[in-house]
């Protein structure tokens, strides 16, 4: 019962161990609390706190709720609020069971701190200034971040393909002629707020939903929830805000119906998936009912992956795939259940979003549709992740084109580039705007050696014209080094310091694309005594890279008199800033 976070392989097999007991005991008393949520509690304690599965105090159970949950989770208020009680039914499990070791709180003062902190904790976790910071591995205690992702670039449809995708949606439609079945004073609900009988047999028919009232005469329709076309319906115009009960009625909500055509479509596909798009949980196993929920919640995921993917879109079995690694990723392994479970739910995601306009299903590719894309983007930047954009040429601006460096192939930005000076009033003058881009302060060193020489190729003469207008700029060292190389410039007019300040630039390119081998190429030109002088004068500057150049410098050359120089440069670097920090 006490693991290390080098102990992996055996704490994974006691805690799905433990996971199974804790369920079955859950069952058998009757009792409310979830298994998941254990197997939380456990990688936590393993991960970030003294290991020991078998002693819990009050102490532990707040340091979980309202450090590790606040950072790292994500959930409705409704999951939210299964977490505490939950863990105070997980150290009472332990305590019947024999297996709770003493040292801690008693389960009874570990219940009473669950039950009176419950409240908080939902408010809490629902505070929209909350920053989820992600769930590391068991391996990985210090929850270093990796880069975030970046998306795209993604080319939006026009406005125009929009509106013409939205318009054929089935439906919105469907919604719509809703909302038109109960003008006010609207139409009477069931005591439970269903709809009757007699309406759901009308709108059934009014709405297409393809539901059979009858069931093909082997039963009698009871309830409107046994149509579940209909009810999908029903219960997501009232999520959207189609339609709201009132009184014990459904009525149609005007200002829904004011929206424009595009603003209702996201509208509607934002409160499908946050009301869940997985289907109903399955009554005969409640324990799945909270991996279901954060299933759902991946369905952005799901998105994003789409997104990358651009026009080809993505086979059903790789966004199976997707879902998988992002739930095994939170619950830290998936029980057979599970994985028997969650490809259906994915299905029934990807088909209701067919039925919401954002993607289309054809065989077993799933592609975003005109109408998905921009409601997708949205949804995935609203979960965090940046998405890169990639507008139509004739409406791109000059910094839009140029951000696109480094995440188009050559061929690909210089057609968009092209394309976009084409339409320019003045063609000399947009390549010095976006020449102006290309070198703009944002831009990776990398980014701006690209760009300079797509523009070269691009425009010429009137890009060297242009490179000079941006000298003295915050790449000033890389473009006079640049310009000197293409003899655009004389180097003996230009102050020392700028060019080998540029020289540094281009090799820390080299060194971040290509690696020190490259380093080594481009700086082994010309015989071992330049190669020296060189090594000297960039040994002078205060450039904050330096010493990743140095290193490799020393560590890669084959020649050992310039390494040698290289690390006596580097101990001349290292004591002149340790004497002088602000330098």
């Amino acid at each position: 019962m006490h693991f290390t976070v080098d102990d992996e392989a055996a704490f994974l097999e006691r805690r799905d161990a433990l996971r199974e007991q804790f369920a079955t005991w859950l069952q058998s008393h009757q009792m409310a609390g979830y298994p998941a949520i254990a197997d939380l509690l456990m990688h936590w304690k393993v991960g970030y706190a003294d290991g020991a599965l078998d002693r819990w105090s009050v102490a532990d159970v707040e340091t979980f709720l309202f450090d590790w949950c606040l950072r790292v989770l994500s959930a409705p208020p409704r999951a939210c609020a299964e977490i505490p009680p939950s863990v105070a039914a997980f150290v009472e499990f332990l305590a019947d069971t024999g297996l709770l070791a003493p040292g801690g709180d008693l389960p009874a003062e570990v219940r009473r701190y669950c039950e009176a902190e419950t409240t908080r904790f939902v408010e809490e976790m629902a505070a929209p200034s909350r920053t989820i910071a992600g769930l590391p591995d068991i391996d990985d205690a210090d929850g270093e971040d990796d880069e975030a992702p970046v998306i795209g670039p993604v080319r939006l449809p026009s406005e125009q393909e929009r509106r013409d995708a939205v318009r054929a949606i089935p439906v919105l439609r469907q919604l719509r002629a809703l909302a038109r079945y109960c003008p006010p004073p609207g139409r009477q609900l069931t005591g439970k707020g269903n709809l009757r009988l007699a309406d759901a047999r009308e709108l059934v028919t009014t709405l297409e939903t393809g539901d059979d009232p009858d069931f093909g005469g082997r039963r009698t329709l009871t309830s409107a929830e046994d149509l579940p076309g209909l009810s999908w319906l029903f219960d997501l115009a009232l999520q959207a805000g189609v339609v709201r009960r009132s009184k014990g009625r459904l009525l149609a909500v005007a200002r829904f119906a004011a929206l424009g055509e595009l603003e209702a479509h996201e509208r509607v596909v934002r409160a499908a998936v946050v009301a869940g798009l997985s289907g109903p949980p399955n009554p005969f196993f409640p324990a799945l009912a909270q991996v279901q929920t954060v299933a759902d919640e991946c369905v952005v995921g799901l998105l994003a992956d789409l997104l990358d993917a651009g026009a080809d879109g993505l086979p059903r079995e790789s966004l199976v795939g997707t879902m998988a690694e992002l739930l095994d990723a939170i619950f830290l392994g998936l029980p057979p259940l599970v994985e028997l479970t969650m490809p259906g739910w994915v299905e029934t995601q990807l088909e209701r979003l067919a039925r919401l306009g954002v993607v289309t299903i054809d065989g077993d590719q799933v592609t975003l549709t005109a109408a998905g894309l921009p409601v997708a983007v949205a949804l995935v930047r609203d979960a965090g992740t940046e998405v890169l954009l990639r507008p139509d040429p004739p409406d791109a601006t000059p910094a839009a084109t140029a951000d696109l460096l480094g995440w188009l192939d050559d061929a690909e930005w210089m057609d968009d580039a092209s394309a976009w000076i084409a339409v320019q009033p003045d063609p000399e003058t947009a390549v010095d705007r976006l020449m102006a881009e290309v070198c703009a302060e944002r831009q990776q060193p990398a980014a701006v050696l690209a760009g300079l020489g797509l523009m070269a190729d691009l425009a010429g003469d009137r890009a060297l014209a242009a490179v000079r207008q941006q000298l003295g700029g915050p790449h000033d060292g890389l473009l006079v080094t640049w310009l000197a190389e293409r003899s655009a410039i004389q180097p003996e007019t230009i102050d020392p310091v700028r060019l080998f300040s540029g020289l540094v630039e281009i090799l820390l390119v080299a060194l971040d694309v290509e690696g020190p081998q490259e380093v080594v190429a481009q700086f082994g030109v010309g015989d071992r005594r330049q190669q020296l002088d060189v090594l000297d004068r960039i040994g002078r500057l205060t450039h904050p890279r330096l010493p990743e150049l140095l290193e490799a410098i020393d560590a890669h050359h084959p020649d050992k008199a310039v390494a040698k120089a290289a690390r006596k440069a580097l101990g001349r670097y290292r004591r002149r800033t340790a004497a002088d920090p602000t330098r």
